[in-house]
Order: C-alpha cells, then structure tokens, then sequence
C-alpha cells in the first residue's frame, strides 16, 4: 500500500507517538512534584513545634511574674516612676522689741537614710558590686567615724515611717564627716547627705523661759491628726515657750520636688519643684536690755521676774532662774548625760509654774476687801504685841511690836497682827471673791504654754489638804481666815500672777491679758500686712472697786516706800513714784525658810504707769526677805525704763524685814 494512504498513516501514528511521549512526561512532572512537598513537611513540624513550645514558654513565664515575682516587680515599676520630695521651709525669725534677733534659723548637715531605698534580703547592685544592708551600716560608720551598733541604733530608733521619706538618723554633722560620706555615697544606697535648717539662738541662756526650743517630730506627735497634716517625721516642731505656742506661724509651708528614678534609685531627672515658704517672723515685745538686767541680777539662784506694760499688757522682760542654753538643743541624738546634767535641772519656768504662798502681797487684796466691806478705814487701829493674839493664843508673828497701829502704817511694815484681824473681820469668802477679782485662781492668759493656776485658799483646799496627809478635817476657823489674809496656808500664786495683779492695780482695776508677741511680720517684707495677736491691749475683767478703795490702796502701796518705816524704801529713785508691796512667805509651814517677793509698779508724775512688775526669790534654806532681796533687783528694772543711771551695788538702806 503505497500512496496517500501510506501517507496520511505514517502522520497519525507520529502523532500517537508523540502523545503518548507527552503523556509519559507529564507522569514524570507529577510524581517530582510530589517528592518536593514530601520533604517540606518535616521542616514545617518543626518550625510548628518551635512557635508552640515558644508560647507555652511566653505563658508560664507571664504566669510566673504575675503570681510569683508580682511584689518585685510591682517595687521597680514603682521606683522608676514619680516619686515626691518634701523640702524644709525656714523657720521664722524671732526678735526683741528693737528687731534684735532671739532665734534664726542657719543650714546644718544631716545624714539621713531612705527606708525604700535600702538593699532587701538580696543584695543591692552598686558601681562598687553586691551590697547588703550590714555592708551599708558598716560603710557609714567608717565614714562617720562612729561604732556601726550606734549607726543601727539611730536608724532603728527613728524607722517605721513611710517608705520614701528620709529619716534623719545623724543630726549636725560637720562638713568633713558629710563630705567623706558624700564621697562613698554610690556605695551605700539608700544614705543620702541633706543641708536642713538649723535653729540658733544668740542670747540662748538668757531667753529659755520665754522661747521654748524646737525638736524633730516623733511618732506619738504623728497620732495627733493636726499634726500629721502638717508633719512629715523628719520635721521639726516647736517645744515649749513660743517655739510651741506660735508654731503655725514660724513652721511655714513646705515645698515639694516631683523628680523620677531608674531602677537603682538614682535621680534621673526633675519633674516639678513648688519651693517652701518661710515661717513669720515674730516681733516679741521684748526689752532685751530688761531682760538681761533681770537674768543677771538673779543670777544662779532660784526664782523669777515679769515685767509689763500696765496699759498693753506687753511683757517686757519675763525671765526664770536657774537656766541652761537653749543651743543644747542641736545636739541630737541628745546624750543622756547632757539631758539630765545641763537641762532636765532647769527645765521648770519658775515664772508660770512655781506654785507658792504670795506673802504679805497678798494683802493687797485683803486691804480691798476690807475696804470695799466697809470693815475699815483708814483711821482704823489695831493693836500688834508682834503677833496677833486670838483667845488665849498667840497667833501670826509679826515684824515687831507695833503697839496701835493704823491702816497706812500697817501696810508699810507689813504687819501681821493687823492684816490677820482684818482677815478675821471681813471671812474667808470675802477674801476669796476679791482674790478672783484679780485674777487669783486661774491662768493669765499669756501666750505660753504650761501655765499654772496656783489655788485660792479655802474650806475645799484646806480638806484636800487634810485628806492628802490623811487626816481629819476639823472645819474652817477664823484663824484660817487671818492667815489666808497674809498670803498664808493654802493660797498660791505664780511670779506672773503677781505681776498681773501689780498690773491690775496701776490700771486702776482693768485686767488686761499679758503677751510677749507684739505683731507677726512677713517673712520676705511682702506687702501683706502685720498682724497683731488678738485681744492686744484688751480689757478682760475689772476688779470692780471704788474710786475711794482704788485711791487709798494704791496710796498704801506708796506708802511701802515713802514711809521711813516701809519695807521697800531702797526702790526710792528721783522723779518716780513707785507703789508696792513687799513678802516674806513661809513655803513649808510654820517658822520655814522664807522666799522673798516684791510686787509693784513705777511710774511719772501725770503721766501713765510704765511697768508692773513682780519678783520671787527661793529661800533656798534661808530667811529671805522682800526688801532687802527682791526689791533690789525691781529698782534695776525701773531705773532701766525710765533712764535712770543708777549703781545695782550701792543699795540704799532701809528697814526691809519683809
């Protein structure tokens, strides 16, 4: 078969043929892709199981901070982000009448430790390496050149606070210990060097009573929520005197520094400051030239002398004896041994607290009494055989043997016998309603704290008495009421309190309250006004005595000392008139050693009186006496007031036994 047809068959089997040669490759594609896929899977179960085992990792590791190392972590989140640093105002200055200054306030440095910034129970990671919390009491012992047991001591005596304030553990260091610790801060974390205020006072031994002192604040003060508001424990607060009583305004308001740290507790970078703002300043009323004439006229020896304007109230000079230097303060940690030997001893404001029978000054009220009763006048007379005799019994020693002898003259030589039997004359009651009308009883009101209120005598104070010794209380008996009028048994009064009175009577009866501070000033001189304390010169109380009594008691009262027979005549000075009243009191019963007391005031002819004053002097196991040991030390003080240049040494002499 030879032609087309051999032709058109030869074409299709070339095509079968190539068909199935396509078909056979196509087989072979197939089956080489397949192989591919094959060897990918394993890899894939691999790369799987990595990104799985990878998770669950991610989730136990998540679990694990969450409920194993929440606190740690919790405490680093916490360091690193804001954190608050209080810083001290300036205490407020305080000065004299002539802005003398009587407390400042000077840079001290401190060594303080931070609670939450002290290494744990793992090591602290320092430049220096691992730090552990003996390492840092030990480094700071070396640096401050103290035994480590004293270090810990300090820091445990103070820790408890919140976490990040510093607690001041090293008061007053100098600069080179605080240098040196500055030097190995890195070293010993969670110790910080801090330059805080320092109260100073320059005339610290002469001005105790007065202005108190200022110490760090401690955990029972932080119970007090006022105090909390105000306080952090590493402040100080005002302690006694006007330190205490004026410390809303001395304190100021403190600042604020919003700074944030890493982890280590470094100071990154400062967020915020609001600076603090100064304490007042208080301008007392003061004389300091007064007031040192007073503290060294009593010298080492026990007692107290106030000294007031009668028509303000201002204090003028206000000192307790004996004393210590306020500056002893800055001590701190305080030794015992100086607390006790060079403080502790003289810690008492005799002026407000010593408690003690007024002596014959109290007879200025017994002679009101009597003369508002209408139960004598001046021509009365009573006879004085050197005591006052009731039935058969001698009774109340007197100075001497007075004879008849009348009101003024009486009141002059202080005698006993004539202001018992006008005690006995006008009763207990009567004697007690006038002693409140001066102000007997209760505290003056004076802008100090601890402020005693003495005692008016009386049948409830007598029982209290008998019930103390445990006795039985027989009654009150007119004897009773003759020596309440001499200033005797149970009555008591303050070295203020006397003052007070002697203020009272040259203010013809007007009571005012005494104050030390004369106004508040602005610390930076701003235009804000001064403030003046309120009630100032105010009129609290009258005695409510006649023209006549007023007169003729005030008269008595010059008569102490221009009487050639009074007990007060070494206070006669050229140009002033002086009106007092002298006392020898007998403080532990009957023949005792006799504290001296000279009550009074001083003034110019037509014009007002310039001060009321009181003095006390301890008996100290002596017969002291009002004349001859506390009315020198007022003629001082008058002299100074009105200018007078006088010799303290050359004491007139006088007939002063009492």
């Amino acid at each position: 078969m030879n032609g087309p047809t051999n032709s058109r068959f030869r074409t299709a089997r070339n095509v079968f043929a190539n068909g199935i040669r396509s078909s056979q490759g196509s087989n072979v594609s197939l089956a080489g892709s397949s192989d591919v896929s094959n060897a990918l899977i394993p890899r894939m179960l691999i790369l799987g199981s990595i990104i799985l085992i990878g998770f669950v990792a991610l989730v136990v590791q998540l679990w694990h901070l969450q409920f194993f190392d929440y606190d740690k972590h919790l405490e680093n989140a916490i360091s690193n982000t804001l954190k608050h640093a209080r810083s001290t105002p300036p205490r407020g200055e305080i000065t004299d009448s002539k802005h003398n200054l009587l407390a400042t306030t000077t840079s001290k440095y401190v060594i303080s430790i931070v609670p939450g910034w002290l290494p744990k129970k793992q090591p602290e990671l320092t430049p220096f390496g691992p730090t552990t919390l003996p390492m840092v009491w030990k480094r700071l012992a070396r640096a401050c050149e103290l035994d480590q047991k004293r270090i810990e001591d300090s820091y445990a005596a103070v820790s408890g606070g919140p976490k990040y304030e510093p607690v001041p553990i090293l008061q007053s260091v100098s600069q080179r210990i605080a240098t040196r610790v500055l030097e190995n801060i890195d070293t010993m974390p969670g110790v910080i060097v801090q330059v805080v205020p320092m109260r100073r006072y320059p005339n610290g031994t002469h001005f105790t009573s007065i202005l108190g002192y200022t110490s760090p604040v401690s955990e029972q003060d932080l119970k007090n929520t006022d105090i909390r508001l105000r306080y952090k424990a590493s402040d100080f607060i005002g302690r006694e005197g006007i330190e205490r009583f004026y410390d809303r305004d001395l304190a100021g308001i403190p600042g604020d520094e919003e700074f944030a740290t890493d982890r280590t507790n470094g100071q990154r970078r400062t967020v915020n400051v609001i600076p603090p703002q100064p304490g007042s300043r208080l301008v007392l009323a003061i004389d300091t030239n007064l007031q040192r004439i007073a503290s060294q006229s009593l010298g080492k020896r026990k007692g107290a002398v106030v000294a007031i304007d009668p028509s303000t109230g201002k204090v003028l000079a206000f000192v307790s004896s004996p004393t210590y230097d306020l500056n002893l303060w800055n001590v701190r940690p305080m030794p015992k041994y100086i607390y006790n030997s060079n403080i502790r001893p003289y810690a008492t404001n005799e002026a407000t607290q010593a408690q003690l029978p007024p002596g014959s000054v109290m007879k200025i009220i017994t002679l009101t009494a009597a003369l508002e009763s209408g139960k004598v006048t001046p021509g009365t007379a009573v006879r004085c055989d050197g005591g006052l005799r009731i039935g058969k019994r001698s009774f109340l020693g007197c100075t001497g043997h007075h004879g008849y002898i009348t009101m003024f003259d009486a009141f002059a030589v202080s005698c006993n016998a004539y202001f018992g039997q006008l005690g006995i004359w006008v009763g207990q009651e009567e004697l007690e309603k006038w002693s409140r009308r001066f102000g007997l009883g209760e505290d003056t009101g004076i802008d100090l704290t601890s402020e005693l209120d003495g005692n008016i005598d009386g049948p409830k104070a007598q029982e209290a008495i008998y019930r103390h010794y445990k006795k039985q209380y027989e009654g009150w008996f007119s004897g009773d009421s003759a020596n309440m009028a001499i200033g005797q048994g149970a009555m008591l009064t303050t070295p203020l309190q006397m003052a007070s009175l002697a203020a009272t009577v040259a203010n013809n009866g007007n009571r005012i309250v005494p104050h030390l501070l004369d106004h508040v000033e602005p610390a930076d001189f701003s235009s804000a006004p001064v403030r003046q304390p309120a009630g100032l010169g105010k009129v609290v109380g009258t005695v409510g005595w006649s023209d006549r009594t007023r007169e003729l008691v005030q008269k008595a009262m010059q008569g102490v000392i221009t009487n050639n027979r009074g007990t007060g005549q070494v206070c006669r000075l050229p140009g002033i008139d002086v009106f007092g009243k002298t006392g020898s009191a007998e403080s532990r019963g009957k023949r005792s050693p006799t504290h001296a007391w000279f009550a009074g005031y001083a003034q110019k002819q037509g014009e007002l009186p310039r001060i009321a004053f009181a003095v006390w002097l301890d008996a100290d196991g002596k017969h002291l006496h009002g004349g001859s040991h506390a009315a020198p030390i007022a003629r001082q003080l008058i002299a100074h007031v009105y200018g007078l240049k006088i010799n303290p040494m050359q004491i007139p002499q006088a007939a002063v036994n009492d």
